[in-house]
């Protein structure tokens, strides 16, 4: 398979996941919005990284994504510089 052909068939499958994911990840764990938004961009790159089966991608997306913003364990660097701005 070549590269643009496994880049293709992994945007086919972010397109056809990418609300459910969303949504999977939001529910799992309570955080921000951005937060969730990162994690799923984590997920699409660890997805041209890996290039699980397609019929266990969705699995493995939310796999992926899901302990994310629990690994990051406090405020965004965004947040703190802002929040430091503001002061």
């Amino acid at each position: 398979m070549t590269s643009r052909a496994s880049h293709r068939e992994a945007k086919e499958l972010l397109e056809e996941h990418a609300n459910r994911l969303l949504a999977a990840v939001g529910a799992s764990v309570r955080t921000s919005l951005v937060n969730v938004e990162d994690t799923y961009a984590f997920a699409c790159l660890q997805l041209l990284r890996y290039q699980p089966e397609h019929q266990v991608a969705f699995a493995w997306l939310c796999t992926t994504a899901i302990p994310g913003p629990c690994a990051s364990g406090g405020p965004r660097l965004a947040s703190v510089v802002w929040s430091a701005a503001a002061a």
